[in-house]
């Protein structure tokens, strides 16, 4: 780009002195340098213009290049803090191309866990919004009933309801031990695996999620979600539409459970 500039420089000292000794174009010596010098400056400013867009473009090819190789250069796993989870969590749905699989099995409402201003409540508060800013992408959701869970779920069949990216399934399990030997697994596309709530602690700055990032572990992990959540949780919502049958089940059974 330089070596260009310096040439069209060399042309117009040469155009300037031929409109100048052979041409008679200008009538005093003052007014050619005037001409050259004002050709000079307008050739800078457009150098300059004309360097900065392609830098500027250079700089987006390189950034998409690197957020391209990103998930294959990370073949990693990080330990979560609650916040970090659903901070991170938000961010990589908002980006999803294709999958979104939740699975939350505790006995109760996640909504009931998150303090005002947390990352939890933005998340769970942005919820609904995400579901419908993303209709190309299929979220599924298995939520484990229990006896403090009915108000929750009911808020979920509202959301998913009618969406046809969505669909719920409701786990029921014979009795409501709080923790479960079934492990919480979020999943996104086919390169990010969450493991949720693996370590119970009272100190909310310590780790207690895992995410990897590997397509060849999410696809284990997809079939665990697939085995072991999915295919024995009552299908309450598929493809936006409800099953009144199995809705009556899944609110039959956590009414009995509340007594």
């Amino acid at each position: 780009m330089l070596e260009i500039f310096v040439i069209v420089i060399e042309v117009i000292v040469l155009a300037a002195n031929i409109l100048w000794e052979h041409l008679g174009i200008f009538v005093t010596r003052e007014s050619a340098f005037e001409w050259f010098v004002a050709s000079q400056f307008t050739l800078i400013f457009a150098y300059m213009f004309i360097r900065c867009r392609l830098d500027k473009l250079q700089s987006n090819d390189v950034r998409k290049l690197i957020q391209s190789l990103k998930p294959l250069l990370t073949h990693n796993a990080t330990v979560l803090r609650q916040d970090e989870f659903y901070s991170d969590f938000r961010e990589k749905i908002a980006h999803a191309k294709f999958t979104i699989d939740i699975s939350h099995l505790e006995t109760f409402s996640p909504a009931d866990e998150a303090l005002p201003g947390s990352a939890t409540q933005k998340y769970y508060d942005e919820f609904k919004k995400l579901i419908r800013s993303r209709p190309q992408v299929r979220f599924r959701r298995v939520e484990r009933i229990s006896s403090q869970k009915l108000r929750w779920i009911e808020s979920l069949v509202r959301v998913m309801a009618g969406q046809a990216n969505c669909s719920l399934a409701c786990l029921i399990t014979a009795a409501e031990p709080r923790k479960l030997p079934t492990m919480s697994v979020q999943l996104i596309d086919n390169d990010i695996t969450y493991l949720v709530a693996i370590t119970e602690h009272t100190e909310a700055h310590l780790a207690r999620d895992l995410r990897i990032c590997d397509p060849a572990a999410t696809e284990v992990w997809l079939t665990y979600y697939e085995l072991m959540l999915w295919r024995d949780a009552v299908k309450v919502i598929e493809n936006g539409n409800v099953d009144q049958d199995a809705l009556a089940r899944v609110r039959a059974e956590m009414a009995e459970r509340q007594g």
